[in-house]
């Protein structure tokens, strides 16, 4: 595998694709990767992507002392509906339920492209240890562009979420797919609930009249509410996430903290101090900073503001 020694790539590496022979096209749909001369699949900007893992991941090792998180297989729950469930609503002639799921996970992995978009502040405000030839310095030199276009797909190149929708074709033939759909996941996601006759139009009036956009607010909302947010762990990271979180109007932000972190919340309350455009920030929790939860081995913090 080439360069797995390197720790640094450029934004050009990170994107690059493995030399393919031929195109992966499903029902007219030119998607992402392709087969190489043996008739295996390779995955799109793996080039250097894979390796810099691997070495990522291995200098950490090396380094750190701490073994790699995995969650064990045992503990994820297992997929429903199974294939063997899925099978046999097929076989009986139900069609919509395989319709639908496909159809909403194509547009869940479209949303994939936001990830672009996302600011990375100054790692160096917050994170002690120097970042050089680690995966969080390549975020924005590669990594999130490729996930992108992985999702999203890049100019003619479909990616997953056209990818799903060919799959969805050729299996089913063509099935009709309802509007309905994307319009039920958008109201999910901003309620909880099914879309309301004007939510949509209602939403965008509230954001241009300087309201923050919120997931709590959706259709039956008559005043705008808080986005209750819980961020695990106050360490150096998970507390200049939570900060900034609360920072923001229309968020409710509390932290959970256990052991010496939460002896010290407990003790000193919770404050993080950190380089921004306006000079130094400062957030401080407030006197229920560190209520005891989880049979008195966590306590959850609030940040005033």
């Amino acid at each position: 595998m080439p360069h797995e020694s390197r720790l640094n790539f450029s934004t050009d590496e990170i994107l690059a694709n493995v030399p393919t022979r031929e195109a992966l096209i499903v029902k007219g749909v030119k998607c992402h990767g392709g087969f190489d001369a043996d008739g295996n699949y390779r995955s799109p900007r793996t080039a250097f992507r894979v390796p810099a893992i691997k070495a990522w991941q291995e200098q950490h090792v090396a380094t750190s002392g701490t073994a790699l998180f995995e969650i064990p297989a045992d503990t994820v729950s297992p997929q429903v509906p199974n294939v063997a469930q899925v099978k046999f609503l097929l076989k009986s002639g139900v069609r919509e339920p395989m319709v639908r799921w496909l159809s909403e996970i194509a547009i869940v992995e479209g949303f994939g492209a936001m990830i672009r978009e996302l600011p990375v502040p100054p790692l160096s405000s917050f994170i002690r240890e120097d970042t050089a030839g680690t995966a969080l310095a390549h975020l924005t030199s590669g990594l999130f562009e490729a996930h992108a276009r992985d999702e999203a797909g890049w100019t003619e190149e479909g990616g997953h979420r056209q990818m799903w929708d060919a799959a969805r074709d050729a299996a089913l033939s063509n099935p009709a797919i309802s509007a309905e759909i994307y319009t039920a996941i958008i109201a999910r996601r901003g309620a909880g609930q099914g879309p309301g006759d004007n939510w949509i139009d209602e939403r965008l009036a509230r954001e241009r009249s300087g309201h923050a956009p919120t997931f709590a607010h959706g259709p039956g909302r008559d005043r705008h509410e808080a986005m209750r947010i819980c961020v695990i762990g106050a360490g150096a990271i998970g507390g200049v996430i939570a900060a900034r979180l609360a920072a923001v109007r229309d968020a409710d932000v509390s932290v959970l903290a256990r052991g010496a972190t939460l002896a010290a919340v407990r003790e000193h309350g919770l404050r993080v101090s950190s380089p921004g455009p306006d000079g130094t920030g400062d957030r401080r929790a407030d006197d229920a900073a560190a209520r005891r939860a989880h049979r008195g081995r966590a306590g959850r913090g609030r940040f005033s503001r």
